[in-house]
């Protein structure tokens, strides 16, 4: 394994040596904030030079200049505000500009494009640093609930599992800095093993089809990007359950730079009772080097988490470790821009005597490569990519029947080894009709190919006393190749006048993904208990995806910029499945995969905000309707979700609160629909303080979870005063969290 890194970091230190001596190039488009019309004549000037451009008549401008980087850029036109931006990479930039004398958002600038930009258009939730703390988020459940197409459903063993517009939690792909989280085991993200303290930004991506995220994600994209060091600093952050004194986090860290690179690390605990009896506790580190040079950013990062789950008696029930190592490099080769090499590693531990009647030893290791380009003119915008995935998993189950006259033993060693190649194309051109400034095309094509190994042994062992005690084994030894295609197309629109846009697509996408390496495993070992028979082998899946969205953005008459914003949004879809794999239950225990002919998610979103009071006041509500017609497919899916947030900030104070109800929803016991639904709802505040001394930056936040709930009674039964289990995240809690950065 560190033979391929080092081999993969001599070519990418080759290759970005040969720019060395040549002239910094960067190049661009001006586009309006609103209508993404180019802007004509925008003045370009590198500061300190004389070098500089203006832009053409299709809002492009190239400046080639010997000043080192970084460099900054000033951005000037007589109808729009002045812009200043720093470059620390020969880059390709997409500049929009807020017009001085209509509604705008604040500068938004390109220069790394992420994939989910690259992609074909589709509806995206983005949620920054500043917001999450607003929110008094403190686990990226908090950051999630509130959005209507987002669900999150948290295990009393800590486990939190996102479902994206009723998706099981399987189909949603989970990247962390470009490295996917999801285990190999079972294909779930466990999103409890993510540290907050240590991110950037949040994205959603709604509805299945994507291309440059691999394979599988048939429910959507969550990526979470984390912080990279690129400054002097040092932060601290400390939060204290007042309901429990147990519910605490600590969080500290900092960074350091000296000319072209950067160092820094955080560290940071949180221990929680998530079943309102045992302490879950988790611990993170994580340690990056940055370099900003001339030809582009390279940086490595190393992440660690340890947590584990231990009862009143003090015997740990549970017990994860996880190891994350990547390199990225984005920037020019061979004086080409708009390149990504990126390279990482996962490594996974888990030992669960959570249940009486199964543990499960497991460890796994995954492997991702993945090269990228991007091609950008003014006709065209693609991208090409190359992925390869790795992932080897082993693990020991041993399960008891009920009746404990019975225990099955399994060990299965399992390997995937994937090859990926993605190719996005995206064409703009003008409106040829009044109101519609652009008209894009887009498409994209992905093909993998993938081989699979199984080595597994499978014994049972059969204990009666009125008869012998019987012993049998059996092994398997399987390979399986498998080549899929997924394409999607789609076309977007935009268009404005002086205080109104809008924007409007639609895509169709046809997905298809092999089995997980857990749903071969529990397939081989009914295979040797013959529950399945051999001629009926579990088939790829399939999935067809029509998405129509739009967003409305206007101010109305009379008011200036600033002054109040509405935008609204909707969002309609429809998901069809073939040979969708669900479970058959039983107490002869593991479950049996078995494919569904047919089955169908369908629904809408709608959405509506205002922004006013010069841009203090912010306020949002959405409403999904979903429509699952085999809730033993997609269980514990609501049929409806409402979600809404109002927030006041000045520069010394915000307050917020926020909303969310689940409608009724079906819930999957055994393999079998409870004949009861249950409904979820949570009202949360928060108040958060703000001052700054000298160069030091604090804050003190009060939030209250489930404002309307009694206090939760935490005690060794886990009941609630309702008389109800103790669930978390549905508790009355109150935290403060105060924080300081410098």
């Amino acid at each position: 394994m560190h033979q391929k890194y080092l081999l993969f970091l001599s070519c990418v230190v080759l290759a970005i040596t040969s720019d060395l001596e040549a002239a910094n190039h960067i190049k661009g488009q001006i586009l309006d904030s609103h209508s993404n019309d180019p802007i004509i004549g925008a003045n370009i000037i590198v500061v300190n030079t004389n070098d500089g451009a203006a832009s053409d008549v299709n809002g492009y401008f190239d400046i080639r200049t010997d000043h080192h980087y970084p460099v900054i850029l000033n951005i000037s036109h007589i109808a729009y505000e002045n812009a200043a931006i720093t470059i620390t990479f020969d880059t390709s930039l997409v500049i929009q500009l807020h017009a001085t004398s209509v509604m705008g958002k604040s500068i938004v600038i390109t220069g790394e494009r992420s994939s989910i930009g690259s992609d074909v258009s589709t509806a995206v939730e983005l949620i920054k640093i500043e917001q999450i703390e607003n929110l008094g988020a403190r686990d990226i459940g908090d950051v999630l609930r509130p959005l209507s197409s987002v669900a999150i459903r948290a295990t009393n063993s800590g486990k939190q599992h996102i479902s994206i517009r009723g998706s099981n939690a399987n189909e949603v792909a989970v990247f962390l800095d470009g490295l996917r989280l999801n285990d190999t085991n079972t294909g779930v993200a466990d999103l409890s093993a993510i540290d907050l303290n240590d991110m950037e930004q949040v994205e959603v991506v709604k509805g299945g089809s994507s291309t440059l995220f691999g394979q599988g994600a048939f429910g959507g994209i969550l990526n979470l990007t984390s912080q990279l060091p690129d400054s002097n600093r040092a932060s601290y952050t400390r939060a204290i359950g007042e309901t429990d004194a147990i519910d605490q986090d600590l969080a500290y860290g900092g960074s350091a730079r000296l000319g072209r690179f950067a160092i820094g690390g955080n560290y940071s605990g949180k221990s929680r009772r998530y079943d309102g009896n045992s302490i879950y506790t988790s611990m993170f580190q994580t340690g990056a080097l940055a370099g900003y040079l001339p030809w582009g950013n390279l940086s490595l990062k190393r992440y660690k988490l340890e947590k584990y789950l231990e009862m009143n008696t003090g015997m740990v029930a549970q017990s994860d470790a996880m190891d994350l190592e990547q390199v990225r490099y984005s920037g020019s080769i061979f004086n080409s821009p708009d390149w990504e090499f990126f390279a990482g590693r996962r490594e996974w531990n888990w030992v669960d005597r959570f249940f009486t009647n199964l543990e499960r030893d497991l460890d796994e290791n995954t492997t991702n490569v993945r090269v990228a380009h991007k091609i950008v003119n003014r006709f065209m915008n693609s991208t090409l990519q190359y992925d390869y995935e790795e992932q080897n998993f082993a693990s020991i189950d041993t399960y008891t029947t009920s009746a404990s006259d019975s225990t099955f033993n399994n060990h299965n060693d399992l390997g995937r080894y994937n090859h990926g190649f993605a190719a996005v194309l995206r064409i703009d051109t003008d409106g040829k009709s009044t109101g519609i400034s652009k008209i894009r095309w887009e498409v994209s094509l992905r093909a993998d190919k993938s081989e699979t190994t199984h080595l597994g042994r499978f014994s049972s062992f059969m204990n009666d006393d009125l008869v012998e005690a019987v012993y049998e084994s059996e092994t398997v030894d399987i390979t399986r190749s498998t080549t899929v295609f997924n394409r999607k197309f789609g076309v977007r629109l935009e268009g404005s006048t002086s205080n109104f846009y809008y924007s409007f697509f639609v895509n169709q996408g046809h997905n298809r993904r092999p089995p997980s390496l857990n749903d071969l495993a529990l397939w081989a070992n009914a295979l040797a208990s013959d529950n399945v028979s051999p001629d009926a082998p579990i088939k790829v899946e399939a999935l067809s995806t029509t998405d129509i969205g739009a967003e409305i953005i206007m101010q109305p008459p009379g008011y200036e910029d600033g002054q109040l914003e509405l935008i609204f949004g909707g969002n309609i879809f429809v998901n069809e499945f073939a040979n969708k794999i669900a479970y058959r239950y039983s107490d002869r225990l593991p479950p049996v995969p078995l494919n569904t002919p047919s089955t169908q998610i369908s629904g809408y979103e709608l959405s509506a905000g205002v922004n006013g009071l010069d841009r203090h006041l912010n306020a949002q509500v959405g409403f999904q309707r979903l429509k699952v017609d085999d809730p033993r497919v997609y269980p514990n899916k609501p049929e409806y979700r409402i979600s809404s947030q109002v927030e006041l900030q000045f520069p010394w104070i915000v307050v917020g609160y926020d909303y969310y109800k689940d409608g009724p929803q079906f819930v999957l016991v055994n393999g079998l629909l409870s004949s009861e639904t249950i409904e979820r709802e949570s009202s949360n505040v928060n108040i958060l303080l703000r001052w700054k001394l000298w160069k030091t930056r604090m804050s003190l936040g009060y939030t209250i979870r489930n404002i309307f709930k009694d206090e939760p009674s935490v005690h060794a039964d886990a009941v609630s005063q309702s008389g109800q289990p103790f669930e978390y995240y549905e508790t009355h809690r109150r935290i403060l969290t105060f924080r300081v950065r410098i």
